[in-house]
């Protein structure tokens, strides 16, 4: 059990009451992943009124365990913490020069001549272009040192580059954007800088993070979900025991950072957890951390001691997605893949497909093997007796069903003979519909012999 004693702003997201004791509460915090809960029994909670949905409140002595955080000690947030909380916001920003300072001393500082240089280049960059500037100079053949000054640039953020250790036109700099990042493909740019250059602008992306977390800035909650996702990117190239790679993953959030949000095509949620399993350069050691993290988030939320930041942010619902999405293999793994179904099938409400469908057609085939029988046999049946049941939709779920029926039509003759009957109403269908399309066709010809009369009359 880790345990930190240090205090932690959150906003109370429900009050519950207790099974054999006082009531509890169930809180969000920025900056820490899952949810924080503690009693309102007199011993933790010094108020006399009880909070409620939505009121900001100051914890303290928080424990980590296997259900999630809990504090033992907690209060009313007051004026005075927002004044304390702005003067340490401050000093944290201000500490950031010294940080960055600090790394550019190790990997090595400009050369008086080399400082004028830069001087005269940043000087000439047009307004608007700079980051593409920058970026070019990452895949120019220039010394290291105005390599790793154009990284340090482009990995922080607007509100931070005043903060820089170089000279550099911060009213101009657009500054770090997960925009650019995707349209210059920032990843692959660092394909082609040194291990060491990898190294120093891993640490970095970590210096700029560190002061992000925990603002309630809009704008630095932003800057602080793009950085996160650029974290992926290093954890892609740097080697698993450096000591930058564990820096970059213990800073990682599964979750979004933004504020949730939800429209027709997008919502919150773990969609940084689904980018670093897709990733396949990353490391597998990474993905199979972050996949216990999640499923100690889904057991949590399953057993009522965290709660999702919203309705559409539940964790068993995003590891479905996931699962569905990714599932064909090729990502991570066929052992991982194999663990990740068979927990899914084991903490599913298997009564809910809506819930629960993850498309097994894609999984099943990657699943070969002796060692991997019994859970095809569970795919299957999971398949065929889940509401609506199995259906032959494609050439994919068809070969899952052709495979079902060879392999345990002789120690599961009942659930062979339902992928069956499901088999033959699809090659029913199939020869209906090739004889629909030869039917179009056909029709479509004489359409255009008929076309070409009319024309011919025309002229």
């Amino acid at each position: 059990m880790y345990s930190r004693d240090d205090s932690v702003r959150v906003v109370v997201q429900g009050v519950f009451p207790g099974k054999h004791g006082p009531p509890y509460c169930v809180a969000q915090a920025d900056g820490i992943d899952g949810s924080v809960t503690f009693s309102l029994d007199p011993t933790v909670w010094v108020e006399q009124e009880y909070p409620e949905p939505g009121e900001t409140v100051l914890l303290e002595n928080l424990r980590n365990k296997r259900a999630g955080w809990r504090a033992k000690k907690g209060r009313f947030w007051k004026l005075s913490d927002e004044q304390k909380e702005n003067r340490k916001e401050h000093c944290m920003k201000k500490s950031l020069k010294d940080d960055l300072s600090g790394i550019v001393k190790i990997y090595g500082e400009f050369t008086l001549e080399q400082k004028e240089v830069w001087r005269q280049w940043v000087d000439l960059c047009e307004r608007g272009d700079e980051n593409k500037k920058l970026v070019a100079l990452l895949s120019s053949d220039v010394d290291h040192v105005f390599k790793a000054t154009a990284l340090m640039i482009l990995l922080t953020p607007s509100s931070e580059q005043k903060f820089l250790p170089v000279y550099w036109i911060d009213r101009w700099a657009v500054g770090f954007t997960g925009h650019w990042w995707r349209v210059e493909k920032g990843g692959e740019v660092l394909s082609l800088l040194s291990p060491q250059l990898i190294a120093f602008g891993a640490r970095v992306l970590c210096a700029n993070i560190q002061p992000l977390k925990g603002s309630e800035d809009r704008g630095d909650k932003h800057a602080l979900n793009d950085l996160n996702y650029t974290l992926i990117d290093f954890l892609a190239k740097l080697p698993v025991a450096s000591v930058e790679a564990g820096q970059c993953f213990r800073l990682f959030s599964l979750r979004e950072i933004v504020p949730p949000y939800c429209d027709t095509d997008f919502s919150s949620g773990y969609q940084p957890f689904y980018n670093l399993l897709a990733d396949k350069e990353v490391p597998e050691v990474w993905k199979v951390t972050a996949d216990a993290d999640m499923r100690e988030r889904i057991r949590a939320e399953i057993a009522g001691s965290a709660k999702p930041r919203a309705e559409w942010e539940g964790a068993l619902d995003w590891y479905r997605r996931t699962l569905s999405q990714l599932g064909d293999g090729g990502r991570y793994s066929v052992e991982l893949l194999a663990d990740q179904l068979s927990f899914y099938l084991s903490v599913s409400d298997l009564r809910n497909k809506s819930q629960c469908h993850i498309f097994p057609e894609r999984a099943y085939k990657v699943l070969k093997g002796k060692q991997f029988r019994h859970l095809r046999h569970l795919l299957a049946q999971y398949a065929a007796y889940v509401e609506p049941g199995f259906l032959v939709y494609d050439p994919k779920s068809s070969d899952m069903a052709r495979m079902v029926i060879e392999e345990f039509k002789a120690v599961d003759t009942e659930l062979a003979a339902l992928y069956f009957k499901e088999l033959e109403k699809w090659k029913a269908q199939s020869v209906l519909r090739v004889g629909q399309e030869k039917k179009e066709k056909e029709t479509a010809v004489l359409r255009g012999i008929e076309e070409k009369a009319f024309l011919g009359a025309m002229r």
